[in-house]
């Protein structure tokens, strides 16, 4: 009986030698599967310090993370090197964001992902989000090339330049302006963060001149925003 079953397999295997299967599915079984994340960021936006201070205006990028697919298979002790190549969309590079518009990135032997991080064009321009994508073109190693990722770009939410944001702590956030109209309604808008994520919220709302305060608990606060109330 095993040498019937030994007979078979040996016939099965020469049937899919002869097909061309057994080469076919050796490099699915050793190809890293690569995906790319999408990637957002504003022209300008409020960079904030660890415990109090001052947040300041800093210039915005889009970052994309190149990651190796949970559970594929890499080759051992290798870092992997892929080339990409960024493709305008609505977004147009020099106009909208900076090179250069191709190179390569580095994902270590010890690691799952790397970062490929593009700066932006500050224009001052009031404009719609626009968007471009980043795609893989060539890899060290055997890979899946196909993931695409797509940056958004939006424009900057500062405050006017009469308002200032400042952080008690990590925990709160103030907003003080000093020259608006006095029958204008606004309000601070901030982000909440914790190990479950992140959640927007709304301070208290000021008419004219004052200071609109969030505390986010035993969450920390950031990316302060200036919201006018309809």
């Amino acid at each position: 009986m095993r040498a019937i079953q030994r007979i078979a397999t040996v016939a099965a295997g020469a049937v899919l030698c002869t097909l061309g299967l057994v080469p076919a599915a050796q490099a699915a079984a050793h190809t890293v599967q690569l995906n790319v994340r999408d990637g957002a960021g504003t022209e300008r936006y409020l960079s904030c310090p660890v415990g109090p201070g001052t947040c300041t205006v800093r210039d915005g990028w889009v970052a994309f993370a190149i990651q190796v697919g949970y559970g594929s298979w890499r080759p051992k002790n290798t870092a992997i090197t892929v080339g990409y190549q960024l493709v305008d969309g609505t977004a147009l590079a020099g106009q909208d964001y900076q090179g250069p518009t191709s190179g390569t990135a580095t994902i270590p032997a010890d690691a799952t992902q790397t970062t490929v991080t593009v700066p932006l064009v500050v224009d001052d321009v009031a404009e719609p989000a626009k968007t471009f994508t980043l795609h893989l073109t060539s890899s060290n190693v055997p890979a899946d090339l196909s993931s695409v990722g797509t940056g958004t770009i939006t424009d900057g939410t500062l405050p006017p330049a009469d308002c200032t944001a400042t952080k008690s702590d990590d925990h709160i956030m103030n907003m003080t302006c000093t020259n608006r109209p006095a029958s204008q309604r606004w309000h601070l808008w901030v982000i909440c963060a914790s190990i479950f994520g992140g959640y927007p919220y709304d301070g208290n709302i000021v008419t004219g001149n004052g200071t609109s305060i969030y505390d986010c608990g035993w969450e920390l606060v950031s990316g302060p925003r200036f919201v006018i109330d309809s």
